[in-house]
């Protein structure tokens, strides 16, 4: 066994031996790593057609669903500020949708449709998902920071499905009544 299996080994060991629900520890770990790296794909990369490729892409599809939708709750750039989430814009069905992911509840926090100045799948102005997010009760985090693109593909075979996402807090209540 190399130092790099000993080390994981050593790290399943510890969570097990803390009473750690092993296979939970293992599919975030996993979805932790897909997150930085671009997606589930991007983890199994160096052998996708093994059947243990397999076994590894239905655990962190399991985690995350088909289409690493929940991947962006793994993103660890920094370690966040209380408070903030992360908003995501992605297209289904012809359509850009926007959801707030709100830590620790269970699902999606709020969601909202936002339309495109052309009426067609046009990614939305920034514009347009500041005024959604608004309308969702929140704001982004660092107004003058881009929103950051995450590639995202069920099937090394099928087209690439991209998510728009960045970080967003709760408007300031008192803001809002005071016109802010």
């Amino acid at each position: 066994m190399d130092d790099r299996n000993s080390r994981a080994a050593a790290a399943i060991a510890e969570a097990l031996d803390d009473g750690v629900d092993v296979a939970e520890f293992l599919a975030h770990a996993l979805c932790t790593v897909a997150a930085q790296e671009g997606g589930i794909e991007e983890v199994l990369r160096n052998r996708s057609g093994s059947w243990e490729a397999g076994h590894v892409r239905s655990l962190m599809e399991g985690t995350v669903g088909p289409d690493g939708e929940g991947l962006a709750m793994y993103r660890k750039d920094d370690e966040p500020e209380p408070g903030l989430c992360d908003a995501e814009l992605r297209l289904k069905r012809g359509e850009w949708h926007l959801a707030v992911r709100v830590p620790g509840l269970l699902g999606n926090g709020p969601r909202a449709k936002v339309p495109t100045s052309t009426g067609d799948s046009t990614v939305p102005t920034i514009t347009a998902r500041e005024y959604a997010l608004a309308g969702l009760g929140y704001t982004a985090a660092d107004p003058g920071q881009a929103w950051k693109w995450l590639e995202v593909q069920e099937d090394p075979d099928q087209p690439a499905a991209f998510i728009v996402y960045t970080q967003v807090r709760p408007l300031d209540p008192q803001a809002s009544a005071d016109g802010k």
